[in-house]
C-alpha cells in the first residue's frame, strides 16, 4: 500500500478546499486507531523493561517519539515506569 497521495487526487474537491482552510502544506493523517496502538505497545514495551532504541524499532517510530509517549504517560500518572 502506497504510504501518502496527493490530497486533490483522493478528496472530493469540495473537501479539499476545506482542508485548505485551515492547513496548507504536509499534512498527517494517522490510520483510524494507529495512535492510540503505538501508544500502548511502546508503554507496554517500556514496563517490561526494554530499551527506547528497541521500542522505537519495534512500534516504527523515532526514539525521540518513544521518550515523548513515556514523558507523557508519566506526567499523566505520576507513575515513573522503570
Amino acid at each position: 500500500m502506497k504510504k501518502y497521495a496527493n490530497a486533490k487526487d483522493v478528496l472530493p474537491p469540495e473537501l479539499l478546499e476545506q482542508v485548505r482552510e485551515y492547513f496548507t502544506g504536509n499534512l498527517y493523517i494517522p490510520g483510524k486507531n494507529d495512535v492510540n496502538h503505538k501508544c500502548g505497545l511502546i508503554i507496554t514495551l517500556a514496563k517490561s523493561g526494554a530499551g527506547v532504541p528497541e521500542i522505537a524499532r519495534i512500534a516504527g517510530v523515532s526514539t525521540r517519539r518513544v521518550n515523548q509517549v513515556i514523558s507523557k504517560k508519566r506526567r499523566r500518572t505520576w507513575e515513573w515506569i522503570e
